[in-house]
């Protein structure tokens, strides 16, 4: 068996990466071409932790103890979609979102963008520790967002930004 050549490897390297990197579109659409524009309104819950501390005294005596508290709060707002020339981005619900966080100007990348003629998914990178699920269902509308923080579930209507609602 002979050995590989080094631009014969570089190439299947290259080859094999970049179809990783870059996201699937359906046949019909161009890669570089495919544009999408959605508004997804919906209802979410989002895990809050509340802390307290409560003091008792008896006889000249005093206790103190701290302690936390884990529930669900539930909102309704909106998720924004917005994918062009083959990379996606999201405005999450300002509720969704946890102390620390990155974002530009409210959008985030959305990686592992997959786009087939049945439904889109990806990963919302909302921090360096909270990637939550995206998954929209091009047939129905129907999206919902899962992570660490919470869910949030909804419809979505394709809209185009060039055009006034009324």
């Amino acid at each position: 068996m002979k050995p590989m050549g080094y631009a014969l490897a570089a190439a299947m390297l290259a080859a094999s990466t970049s179809a990783y990197a870059q996201p699937t579109l359906p046949p019909s659409d161009d890669a570089s071409g495919f544009t999408l524009h959605l508004i997804c309104r919906g209802t979410g819950e989002r895990k809050v932790v509340t802390a307290g501390t409560a003091t008792a005294f008896s006889g000249g005596n005093s206790a103190t103890a701290f302690g936390t508290r884990q529930q669900l709060s539930q909102f309704g707002e909106q998720l924004d979609i917005d994918i062009q020339a083959g990379a996606g981005k999201a405005r999450v619900p300002r509720r969704f979102l946890p102390a620390l966080h990155g974002g530009d100007g409210g959008w985030f990348e959305v990686r592992d963008l997959n786009v087939t003629p049945d439904e889109i998914t990806g990963k919302i990178a909302i921090n360096f520790n909270q990637h939550p699920n995206l998954r929209i269902d091009r047939r129905s509308g129907a999206v919902a967002l899962d992570g660490k923080v919470g869910a949030f579930a909804g419809q979505c209507e394709k809209i185009d930004p060039t055009q006034h609602a009324f």
